[in-house]
């Protein structure tokens, strides 16, 4: 008997050590490779947790990915369609996320491998996230091409406010331009505000489709809504994204750079947050969007609407600052023109308690590393976010060339602990900067737009060095640069959002833009740039090893290299007054370490570095007491 009872208590104590606790993540998946073929509904069910577990934080990730299509079709992949993400349950539907796809024609940049996560915040939905429901992905599509995995992260916490209830007001496509249009549905509302609700929130999602003839509305014109709560306007807002050539995900094969109605292809629609204030809790409110004027005979344009009523308690801390996000250094996708980063990182801090956060302490660095400690003074106000520069990581100079991963965390708000410390830290795993030599050579050759393209480089002061802001069409401009050793940033920049080459704007010709070392003909590896397709422009972060007077020593003899870039093998001829001599040749890594080491008796030699990692290599020529060095590059 005895014996069962001990069973029995180990049993309990193993039940209770498996129990989830606060920071622990449950993942749930809905949708696997799902192939997005034709217009429709694709719905498939998601069993999500049943406890009375709460969770702080509750991320969906939508992953957008390609197939072959069968045949042999004109459009596979290659159009910006609208994604809808919904939540059915057996009582409530609600949109909760909505992207576009990008322009993916199968390329080089769009394989059959190619996937881009998507991320949304769904933490609001917690309370019908529940048990057996169905996600439903709506695609607006008439060609097929892409695939959609869904998948959500719950991590276990106290969410910053409970949300009492959600109300769907609007929700779906509307014509816009025509009198009976979009105001005959986008009607006011009246609702009662929940008698243990604190707060409420509009939030709205809208983008505008169709074109008509002249002003191309509503995916190309800017128009804008009101929202009156009571009948008083309390916001306006334009329905307007004006930053599409710079999206993360570039070049696209079609038209992406153009500005849109709050929508870019293959990006996320971000939906906008409306605070409704004054609200009475037991007591009845109105309210009401209305779109702007518009009337045009036989119109085709529309918008998509989702409008929701979110309703808080209390804030669950008085004071909580989180660490939303690391944007630099990051290998994550979405981040992509934030990366490579300089001696600088960036984060997002939201204030998720009920209090103004004044100051800050941010503990950051390489993990495993030494650690910077930054004091801030701040005002964030609640439910806000700001980005924060963490400076001084002057060991992103000399860390090698390997991945490496990078910690921040919230170390002090408002000079104490903070209350809530489970949201405090976050890790990311990133890609160095190269390694580039001291002297440099940029090359711009300007396309029949050549006032648009300037370039600048900046130190890790944020001084600017160097810079080509005075250009002229059709144009080439070589311009060089010695550097002391640190960490440095060039920045592109493109006013007319085309780039220096782009199939749209083949009127205004092709430019080019490389940056090599001087006397060398081999061009570095311009991570954003993509032949000249980069939109608004771009930013290539460096570091520099190689102290300026150091790279070669005057002496009496030569040494080429050929071929530099190299992948296999380097073809070296030393040489002092035309004869050969008996010399020693080392090949350094960017660490300053001894990677090859040979004694050469005449003027040839050939160097194996096939089995070398791609990057930044010092060759060392030592003769009679002298040397030469020489930059080289190896790629694959």
């Amino acid at each position: 008997m005895k014996h069962g009872y001990l069973l029995f208590f180990f049993f309990f104590l193993m039940l209770c050590s498996a129990k989830a606790a606060p920071g622990d993540t449950t993942m749930v998946q809905s949708h696997t490779l799902t192939q997005l073929a034709n217009y429709g509904d694709y719905d498939a069910p998601a069993v999500f947790p049943t406890t009375s577990t709460t969770y702080r934080d509750i991320t969906m990730t939508f992953t957008l990915g390609k197939y072959s299509c069968p045949g042999n079709p004109q459009y596979c992949g290659s159009w910006d369609y609208t994604v809808q993400i919904y939540l059915i349950t057996p009582t409530d539907t609600f949109e909760i996320g909505r992207m576009i796809t990008p322009y993916a024609t199968t390329t080089a940049q769009y394989p059959l491998s190619w996937q881009h996560r998507y991320k949304f915040d769904v933490t609001d939905y917690a309370q019908y996230l529940k048990g057996n429901t169905t996600i439903r992905i709506h695609y607006s599509g008439y060609s097929g091409g892409f695939t959609a995995n869904v998948k959500f992260a719950f991590i276990e916490g106290t969410p910053p406010r409970n949300v009492v209830k959600i109300d769907r007001l609007w929700r779906g496509s509307f014509g816009y331009g025509n009198p009976t249009s979009i105001e005959t549905y986008m009607n006011a509302r009246t609702k009662p505000m929940p008698a243990n609700a604190q707060a409420a929130v509009l939030k709205f999602n809208v983008t505008g489709h169709g074109s008509n003839p002249g002003d191309y509305c509503s995916e190309f014109c800017s128009k804008y809504y009101r929202v009156n709560l009571n009948g008083a306007m309390i916001a306006q807002k334009n329905i307007w994204r004006d930053n599409c050539g710079l999206n993360n995900l570039y070049p696209q094969t079609g038209t992406w750079v153009y500005d849109r109605a709050n929508w870019c292809p293959g990006d996320v629609v971000q939906a906008n947050f409306h605070p409704l204030f004054g609200l009475t809790p037991g007591n009845n409110y109105n309210v009401d969007v209305d779109f702007q004027p518009y009337n045009v005979a036989n119109s085709q344009a529309s918008y998509i609407v989702e409008g929701q009523i979110i309703y808080y308690g209390a804030f669950n801390y008085t004071t909580d600052a989180a660490l939303e996000a690391i944007i630099s250094p990051n290998n994550y996708e979405g981040y992509f023109r934030s990366n490579p980063t300089c001696e600088e990182a960036k984060i997002q801090v939201k204030n998720t308690g009920s209090t103004v956060i004044t100051s800050l302490e941010i503990t950051y660095g390489l993990l495993g590393g030494t650690l910077h400690t930054l004091p801030l003074t701040v005002a964030i106000q609640p439910e806000t976010t700001e980005e924060i520069i963490l400076p001084g990581n002057s060991e992103f100079i000399t860390m090698g060339n390997n991945k490496a991963k990078f910690v921040a965390r919230i170390s002090k708000v408002n000079g104490t602990t903070d209350l809530n410390t489970l949201n405090n830290e976050m890790q990311t795993e990133f890609t160095p900067m190269p390694v580039w030599p001291n002297d440099l050579v940029v090359r711009l050759s300007t396309n029949a737009s050549g006032a648009q393209t300037k370039w600048r480089i900046y130190d890790a002061a944020g001084n600017v060095v160097k810079s080509r802001l005075s250009t002229s069409s059709n144009k080439t401009y070589n311009d060089s640069i010695l550097l002391q050793s640190g960490c440095y940033r060039l920045e592109v920049t493109d006013t007319g959002c085309n780039g220096l080459s782009w199939w749209a704007a083949q009127n205004e010709g092709t430019g080019s833009l490389t940056v090599s070392s001087q006397g060398n003909s081999g061009n570095f590896p311009l991570k954003g740039y993509f032949n000249g397709d980069f939109g608004c422009g771009f930013t290539e972060a460096f570091r520099i090893q190689t102290a300026l007077g150091t790279k070669e020593e005057k002496a009496a003899f030569n040494v080429s290299v050929f071929p530099n870039p190299a992948q296999t093998t380097l073809n070296v001829t030393i040489g002092q007054n035309n004869k050969p001599q008996t010399a020693t040749l080392e090949l350094l890594n960017t660490l300053g370490q001894q990677v090859y080491r040979a004694e050469v008796h005449g003027s040839r030699l050939f160097v194996p570095v096939q089995n070398l990692p791609a990057g930044i290599y010092i060759l060392k020529c030592q003769l009679e007491g002298k040397f030469v060095q020489k930059q080289i590059v190896i790629n694959r």
